[in-house]
């Protein structure tokens, strides 16, 4: 249906793509030892897509950005409990 938000989506997906450029230019200045592994970056994606708080890029249980919040090394998932 047209309008409705994109449920599990990425800001990728989405067509959020100002929202998505801004934070992946935050994300580029994150310090590389701050900095989660590209691969620990993509796995940690893959875990929020099939996650029902995901909407919009968005995580629904704080309301961060999952593709910022998935760089940071020592971050991990709001939820209870943490999915990663």
């Amino acid at each position: 249906m047209a309008g409705q938000p994109c449920k599990r989506c990425l800001l990728a997906q989405s067509g959020l793509d100002d929202i998505r450029e801004s934070i992946l230019q935050q994300a580029a200045a994150i310090e590389d030892h701050k900095r989660a592994s590209d691969n620990e970056y993509q796995r940690r994606l893959e875990i929020c897509m099939t996650c029902d708080s995901l909407l919009n890029g968005m995580c629904r249980e704080c309301g961060c950005f999952v593709e910022y919040r998935a760089w940071l090394k020592d971050n991990t998932c709001p939820a209870f409990p943490a999915r990663w």
